[in-house]
C-alpha cells in the first residue's frame, strides 16, 4: 500500500517560494546589468563621450524568461558601426568584449549576487 503525503497550504508556499526566487533572479540580473554597463563604458571609444555615457541596460521578460539587455539607445545609432565596423571603418567592439571577457564573473553574479 502506498502512503499518501499531503503538504498543507502547498499552493501558498509554492507561490511564496517562486516569488522569492524570481525576485532574487531579478536582483542578480540588475547587478549583472550594472556590471556589464560599467565594463562596456570602460571599453567604449570616446570622441565626445555621448556613446559611452548613453550605454544602459533594461531587464525584460521574453517568453517567460527574464533577461538583461545592455546597449545604447537608438539615438546613438552609430553604436552598431563602432561595435561591428563598416566597409570603410574598422570595428571598435565594446559591448561584446564586456560580456565575453567577463563571462565567469557574470555567471558568478547570477548565482551569488555582487
Amino acid at each position: 500500500m502506498k502512503a499518501k503525503v499531503t503538504f498543507p497550504n502547498w499552493d501558498a508556499y509554492k507561490q511564496r517560494w517562486l516569488a522569492k526566487i524570481s525576485g532574487q533572479i531579478v536582483v542578480n540580473l540588475d547587478e549583472v546589468g550594472q556590471f556589464v554597463v560599467e565594463q562596456a563604458r570602460n571599453r567604449a571609444p570616446v570622441g565626445t563621450g555621448r556613446l559611452r555615457d548613453s550605454i544602459t541596460y533594461i531587464i525584460e521578460v521574453r517568453d517567460g524568461q527574464p533577461r538583461c539587455v545592455v546597449g545604447a539607445p537608438k539615438r546613438e545609432f552609430y553604436a552598431i558601426y563602432q561595435e561591428l565596423g563598416t566597409k570603410s571603418q574598422p570595428a571598435h567592439p565594446f559591448l561584446r568584449p564586456a560580456v565575453y571577457e567577463n563571462a565567469k564573473e557574470i555567471v558568478r553574479i547570477l548565482r551569488e549576487g555582487r
